[in-house]
């Protein structure tokens, strides 16, 4: 399902590997529009007032897209696959993509342009800021509040009640168990920081 979408204009799903495509495949049936998939690059060269959605699991490549987007008039509608549920209580910011048999819970509150990875759970009461991507099957427990530009990896869980901050990354399987207050790269079950 799309919402904040005008058939009347052409929708441009950013990025050319498997995310856009599979969103192209998602929305095309039940568009009236047209949709095109364009480059990373090709975001400069977008007109003002065009539609976006952002199809791109590189965090740092969507941090770059949103912060150039500051200068440019884009509309960003939302995806919502139609097996994810949404709780009514659970509020989705602009430029969102909630895929497949993904569940957000009451309370819950995803900013702009989160990426919600098919089978994922965002629970009761969690805030995601703005840019936070979920791999697949990445479990958020309930009460839990996470910055700006934060990408977890596939499969990566997170305790209830705790807080991660912006430009943080984890990597496939992680298990966050206790707050993560310094921005880096993590992996595994420990808190072990990686230079980027």
């Amino acid at each position: 399902m799309l919402i904040n979408y005008n058939s009347e204009y052409t929708l441009y799903i950013l990025g050319a590997g498997i995310i856009s495509k599979t969103l192209e495949s998602l929305i095309q049936p039940e568009s009236t529009g047209t949709i095109k998939i364009i480059a990373y690059e090709g975001f400069d060269k977008l007109p003002d007032n065009s539609q976006c959605i952002i199809g791109i699991s590189d965090i740092h490549a969507r941090k770059n897209i949103i912060e150039k987007s500051k200068y440019k008039n884009i509309v960003w509608p939302t995806y919502i696959h139609p097996t994810a549920i949404v709780d009514p209580m659970a509020a989705i910011g602009q430029g969102c993509y909630i895929d497949a048999l993904s569940y957000v819970m009451p309370g819950a509150y995803c900013n702009e342009f989160a990426l919600i990875g098919p089978m994922s759970m965002v629970s009761h009461n969690t805030i995601l800021g703005s840019n936070v991507f979920l791999g697949p099957r990445t479990t958020l427990a309930g009460s839990i509040s996470i910055g700006d530009n934060v990408f977890f990896g596939l499969g990566s869980l997170i305790k209830d009640k705790i807080t991660i901050c912006s430009n943080t990354e984890f990597l496939m399987s992680s298990v966050v168990t206790k707050n993560i207050l310094l921005p880096g790269t993590y992996f595994g079950n420990k808190k072990i920081s990686v230079k980027i």
